[in-house]
């Protein structure tokens, strides 16, 4: 029988920069995500083959990439990071449970169950806030409107007018080109 383990709560990262999001959170804006677990041997031996493969998530909308990653001589007390790809695309937020299926080398399988939390963040421009519904409930946060000049000098909006040397106009430079 399989010692394989997850003793920590799966998390995402971002597809192209690898970066990883806060503890088990998986936001619905980033469309496509690697679900990430750290899979380790908690028995006293090596387990020297076994493989892991996400078989389900509790929301049927997360699209997940097959895929069953193979794990060799992992000592007693080592972990491997494994990675999923999925679709977040079409989740709805709450938590989900997220079901792991380890298969050792006699072909026994175990199956982990492990909880994640999937978050949707909107912007609303009319109101110029940000709402992130989460399994607790929904988070919203204003921003300030910006004071700043309504003539800030740059680019020759109206300062000085023509033949001042402050920019503005085709071609920069300003002025007037004097004849």
């Amino acid at each position: 029988m399989t010692t394989l383990q997850i003793p920590n709560r799966p998390f995402a990262s971002e597809l192209i920069t690898g970066l990883a999001l806060p503890d088990g959170i998986f936001e619905i804006a980033f469309g496509e995500l690697m679900i990430n677990a750290h899979v380790q041997n908690a028995g006293s031996a090596t387990v020297t083959t076994a493989s892991v493969y996400l078989e389900s998530i509790s929301d049927p909308d997360i699209a997940i990439v097959p895929a069953t990653p193979l794990i060799t001589d992992l000592p007693p007390g080592g972990a491997r990071l494994l990675r999923w790809r999925a679709d977040f695309t079409r989740a709805t937020p709450g938590k989900k449970q997220v079901s792991f299926v380890c298969i050792d080398a006699s072909g026994n399988r175990t199956h982990l169950i492990q909880e994640i939390f999937v978050t949707r963040t909107t912007f609303d421009a009319r109101s110029n806030t940000v709402a992130m519904q989460t399994p607790e409930g929904v988070l919203r946060a204003g921003f300030p409107l910006v004071v700043r000049p309504i003539d800030d000098g740059c680019c020759g909006r109206g300062v000085g007018g023509p033949g001042s040397g402050s920019g503005g106009g085709v071609g920069g430079g300003g002025g007037t080109g004097g004849t």
